[in-house]
């Protein structure tokens, strides 16, 4: 019985020492204060902030923090404390933290562990999601070529299965594929793809591209793009031989050099060089305007050079460098407006597949190949109205002829013209006219306007300048806008003396004409004349033809100015419209003028009556009462058969 009591005794002692143990000796406390939900699979390392709290009254030494575990990923634990002072409490923020495997899918469960050397420990768990991510790369391997195939690597970069990739090809090159609908485990294995453009037979000039994408469809994973480019050369077989383009300079009579609107004036000039140790023979120089599908529109142009687009150089020297011009103007009626490629090639024609370059170092690029062009529309009021296309009848007038101009108007502007007024004025010669265009204008459309005067009796031998303007923005009868500047037509009138100064007698031409034609009513009757100079040296003449006007129309002259030396005969031809209804002897007067002497010819003509058109009707000739009786007899028996047709059928 006293051993039970003792065995109790000291079992109560016991624990007596751990209760009083428990209440007087040091405590460790780890808590978490901040745990992402989540985190994504790149992300490397997730940061957890906890909270370390020695709550005994004896410090806690050799802190271990070996027993963390974690299912996913391992801990990084460097850095922790390893010793707690009593009370105290310490933060830590930036270790530990879980290192999480590329790839890795699914929920982090993890548990922080601490234990002192004294024996106190205590943990804190955490649970951090990791984000689903369906993504895909693909990483060009291989360049694509006009003569081989290229190739792309297709890797499922996320962390999510992916069992239908489909890849999909665009741009102006159509592509194949060596393997499609791919599948692909996140972080096992990747596809090497074979990328074959479909057809290169129409290529646009410049960069061309075909670019490679590619998609999950279940998972909706969309991949980074792959581009393959092949520039396509403006030489046919791309650059080869000796020819080189050595300087290429743009000189434009607008604003810009690089900036072109309508009616502006360009000039290219090219330097050629040969750099071989031979001749190159029959070298052409051939200039393109590129629009933005790859079509050539240089012959939209409106070139001043006599070859035009492509230059006939001829034979190019071993070593010899020469400069090629094109003059061309951008025309009023060039519609397609944006951007475009310049382009230059000097080749071979007998072989250009061997003799053939079309780079330069003032090309833009790394192809080097074209200059980049805009082509804009007129954003200056003062300047929405322009004029081509004009005609001067005739280009060289004498006094009292009649003057037509014509012209294209033109809205090149960026705004609707309701309605505009073009005017045409030369104060020396007496004109000031003006036509209203009462139809729309849009952008981009043209009106033919047409004046006609006559020059003076008394003008001075001279140019004119004729100037022709406009008005419009017509609102509430009103003109609000005119032509900045106006657009200057010339016109030579020679032949003229001033009033008071009649021509003085004396002759020192003669003058012969014969008939070149028939001379009928209605046709055009063509008199041939010769002018001979009588005088000691050499002089002008100006040949005019009057008189005429009650029965003819003048047609041309086919020379109105002409200069002969002593004793020298030139032949004139004279082309009139002899009007219907003309008939029997009419006349007409050559005059000849030379400084102030005047000859004059005159010239008669018999004109035949024009031959009758016969009215509808027979000609019967002498029996027309017998053919009479006989038409009426036919149509008697043509009734007949059609009555008793009639009568059968019923």
């Amino acid at each position: 019985m006293k051993a039970k009591f003792t065995l109790t005794i000291a079992v109560l002692m016991t624990a007596f020492s751990i209760l009083f143990a428990a209440t007087v000796s040091a405590a460790l406390q780890l808590e978490t204060v901040s745990v992402p939900t989540s985190a994504v699979h790149t992300q490397v390392t997730v940061p957890i902030t906890f909270k370390l709290t020695n709550t005994g009254t004896t410090a806690q030494t050799g802190l271990n923090w070996d027993g963390s575990t974690t299912n996913i990923g391992t801990w990084t634990l460097s850095g922790l404390p390893t010793t707690i002072n009593a009370g105290n409490s310490v933060t830590l923020q930036f270790t530990p933290s879980i290192n999480i495997p590329k790839h890795q899918s699914g929920t982090i469960n993890a548990n922080l562990k601490v234990v002192s050397q004294e024996g106190e420990t205590d943990d804190a768990g955490v649970s951090i999601e990791i984000a689903k991510s369906a993504t895909l790369t693909l990483t060009k391997t291989k360049e694509l070529t006009s003569s081989g195939d290229g190739e792309i690597t297709v890797a499922n970069t996320g962390n999510v299965a992916l069992t239908n990739i489909e890849l999909t090809s665009s741009g102006n090159i159509a592509g194949t594929f060596s393997k499609n609908n791919l599948n692909l485990i996140p972080g096992k294995d990747e596809k090497n793809i074979v990328v074959s453009a479909s057809d290169l037979s129409n290529l646009k000039f410049g960069v061309n591209t075909l670019t490679v994408s590619a998609k999950d469809l279940n998972e909706n994973a969309v991949s980074n793009n792959a581009v393959f480019t092949i520039s396509n050369s403006f030489c046919k077989a791309g650059a080869k031989g000796d020819l080189r383009l050595n300087d290429v300079t743009i000189e434009s009579s607008g604003e810009d050099e690089e900036e072109w609107k309508v009616l502006d004036e360009i000039t290219v000039e090219v330097e050629i060089e040969n750099e071989g140790d031979d001749e190159v023979e029959n070298v052409l120089v051939e200039l393109a305007l590129f629009d933005s599908n790859g079509n050539n529109v240089a012959n939209d142009l409106d070139f001043e050079n006599e070859d035009e687009e492509e230059i006939d150089f001829g034979d190019l020297n071993d070593g010899d460098e020469e400069i090629v011009t094109f003059n061309f103007r951008i025309p009023a009626d060039f519609e397609d407006k944006g951007n475009f490629r310049l382009a230059i090639k000097a080749y071979s024609e007998d072989a250009e597949e061997l003799q053939c370059a079309d780079k330069s170092s003032d090309f833009d690029g790394e192809q080097e190949i074209f200059k980049e062009i805009e082509i804009k529309e007129e954003d200056d009021e003062g300047k929405f109205i322009v004029f081509d296309n004009i005609a001067v009848q005739p280009t060289e007038a004498v006094c009292g002829d009649n003057v037509k101009i014509i012209a294209d108007a033109f809205n090149v502007g960026n705004e609707e013209q309701d309605q505009t007024r073009i005017n045409l004025v030369n104060s020396k010669l007496n004109v000031d006219l003006s036509r209203e265009i009462k139809e729309d204008l849009n952008e981009g459309d043209k009106k033919r306007v047409e004046f006609e005067f006559v020059v003076p009796e008394n003008s001075i031998d001279g140019t004119y300048n004729l100037e022709l303007s406009a008005d419009y923005d017509y609102r509430s009868g009103t003109y609000r806008e005119s032509s900045d500047d106006s657009t200057t037509v010339q016109l030579k009138v020679f032949g003229c003396k001033a009033a008071g100064n009649p021509p003085a007698g004396g002759s020192n031409v003669a003058i012969s004409a014969t008939l070149d034609s028939d001379a009928k009513a209605g046709e055009e009757l063509t008199v041939k004349t010769t002018i001979t100079n009588l005088g000691s040296s050499q002089a002008d003449f100006v040949i005019t033809a009057v008189g005429f006007e009650t029965w003819a129309e003048l047609s041309s002259i086919s020379e109105r100015l002409i200069n002969l030396k002593s004793g020298e005969t030139k032949e004139v031809i004279v082309v009139l419209n002899v009007n219907p209804e003309a008939e029997g002897e009419n006349t007409f007067a050559l005059e000849v003028r030379s400084g102030d002497k005047l000859e004059s010819r005159e010239i008669a003509v018999q004109i035949e009556e024009a031959e009758a058109k016969p009215a509808f009707g027979f000609d019967f000739g002498g029996n027309s009462l017998v053919w009479i009786i006989g038409l009426i007899n036919i149509i008697l028996i043509v009734l007949i058969i059609v009555v008793a047709a009639r009568i059968s059928r019923r």
